[in-house]
């Protein structure tokens, strides 16, 4: 994680803005915007998979640790995350 923080500048200097919070489902997504790039955090706390809705700028995105790409359609993404598990989604600059 440290050389991911490195690489990507995104993650040091990018503003922070909260996507989603649910208390009730313990779902919180939040991106990093700097210079036109956005990466987006999302933490599943509950012990059950939740399923979370964004709404992103890109098509494709990959899921930085373990490489899994995820499509938006219409600017809007669905993704399904483990319990007790955070994911972070790097646009797929291609």
């Amino acid at each position: 994680l440290i050389n991911m923080r490195k690489t990507r500048p995104t993650l040091i200097y990018g503003d922070i803005k909260f996507e989603k919070i649910d208390d009730e489902n313990r779902v919180l997504a939040y991106s990093r915007n700097y210079r036109d790039k956005s990466i987006y955090v999302v933490f599943n706390k509950s012990k059950q998979r939740k399923n979370v809705h964004l709404s992103v700028p890109k098509t494709i995105y990959k899921e930085a640790l373990s490489g899994n790409e995820y499509a938006a359609e219409n600017k809007s993404l669905e993704i399904s995350i483990p319990a007790e598990t955070a994911i972070i989604l790097i646009p797929d600059e291609k």
